[in-house]
């Protein structure tokens, strides 16, 4: 996931930087995974977005002007009733993880001041946005989580929340050329050893390390050359300065045939050559605000595809159907001047059948009087076949011998 722990550090010290101090003028939940909250201070109005959908979690200031639902969902409603009129006091991320809290400074019920912390959590498909009191305990959250999570992290109204667990990896702020003989000590490619070692990087930026480090990122990592392993060093180090220092670098890169979005970074990207084309962002927060419009574009354009092809898929079945039925009554149809025929000539002949014959031939005297046969239920009287041949809805069994 492109949106890791170093371009969220990044992010909500841009954020930090124009919502603090400001207050929550309005609260809107205009779909089931989104908040937007309105805030306002001296010569200050901003949108602060917080979204946990599975495949596109992020807190970004935007312009989006979303239409919201006539009755607001519960989740709203908590919001308002303790956020509403709130403080911004600030907004950070602890651990270097990938969870980013904003604290609110408002009154309670007897005016007294009192915190609160909004939690986004940014975890795939677990994502998450959790209402804690001043005491870290859960007022309310959009999941609930109970005790069949498998991690076994709760996360319900009144429990007391629990952080992120940490990884077992050195966190990527702290990297250094120090962590190197822990990175080549593997024949794992370049860039798999890079996200074994450090949390809090996506993909990509292993990749791009691996690229600006070797010239190719699946060279296996204790394969490298001296001079290899010197520019490796030196770009972990050029890459983690930059987190120290919140001096990034936002890129996008989208494939120059398909125009298909493909990921960003808080690095410049060349990883993929002249296949795609890089763009520059001015801040985290302007590339967050287009890639994922453009990417939504992308994602709405990809359902909009699906339903036609669903639909068509859905009614495509339905005709099939039909035709089948349609095909069986032709066929049933073709059989029911036989049974008329069997019926008329049975009932023409009655004073030559009698019960418990298997079959009668009697002259066809819709055909030159040629001899005609027609099976007969041996359990039935001669007028009873008869009249099954009439109604025409019940095929002769046959008898076993």
């Amino acid at each position: 996931m492109a949106l890791d722990a170093c371009f969220l550090s990044l992010l909500t010290q841009e954020i930090d930087g124009v919502v603090q101090g400001a207050r929550v003028e309005k609260l809107y939940q205009p779909a089931k995974d989104e908040i937007i909250l309105h805030l306002r201070a001296p010569g200050v109005r901003a949108r602060l977005l917080f979204c946990c959908a599975p495949n596109c979690a992020r807190i970004t200031l935007t312009e989006k002007d979303a239409e919201n639902p006539a009755q607001p969902p519960l989740f709203c409603m908590v919001l308002r009733k303790h956020l509403m009129g709130a403080k911004l006091e600030r907004v950070w991320m602890p651990q270097f993880e990938r969870a980013i809290f904003a604290e609110f400074l408002g009154k309670n019920d007897f005016f007294e001041p009192v915190k609160k912390y909004l939690v986004l959590e940014i975890l795939g498909r677990t994502a998450n946005l959790i209402l804690l009191n001043e005491d870290h305990k859960i007022i309310e959250s959009i999941r609930h989580i109970d005790l069949t999570a498998k991690n076994g992290r709760q996360v319900l109204p009144g429990l007391r929340y629990e952080p992120i667990p940490p990884q077992d990896k050195i966190a990527f702020i702290d990297a250094d050329a120090a962590d190197l003989e822990r990175i080549l000590a593997t024949d794992k490619p370049l860039w798999q050893a890079i996200m074994d070692c450090y949390s809090g990087i996506s993909p990509i930026v292993a990749r791009e390390i691996a690229h600006q480090g070797a010239g190719r990122f699946d060279t296996a990592a204790n394969g490298l050359t001296p001079n290899q392993k010197t520019a490796l060093a030196e770009a972990l180090n050029q890459a983690a300065e930059r987190i120290r220092n919140a001096d990034g670098a936002p890129s996008a890169a989208r494939e120059i045939a398909t125009g298909k979005w493909l990921d960003f970074s808080f690095l410049p990207i060349a990883q993929y050559g002249a296949a795609a084309e890089i763009i520059s962002y001015p801040s985290a927060v302007a590339l967050m605000e287009d890639y994922y419009e453009k990417s939504a574009e992308d994602t709405r354009l990809k359902q909009k595809t699906k339903d036609v092809e669903q639909l068509i898929t859905r009614t495509a079945a339905r005709i099939e159907r039909t035709m089948n039925v349609r095909k069986k009554e032709l066929k049933e149809g073709e059989k029911a001047e036989h049974y008329r025929i069997c019926g008329e000539l049975l009932q023409a002949n009655l004073h030559r059948a009698q019960s418990g014959m298997k079959e009668i031939t009697v002259e066809n005297y819709y055909d030159e009087c040629k001899p005609f046969t027609i099976p007969l239920r041996v359990d039935r009287s001669p007028q009873q076949n008869a009249q099954l041949y009439f109604k025409n809805i019940i095929k002769p069994r046959p008898q076993r011998g």
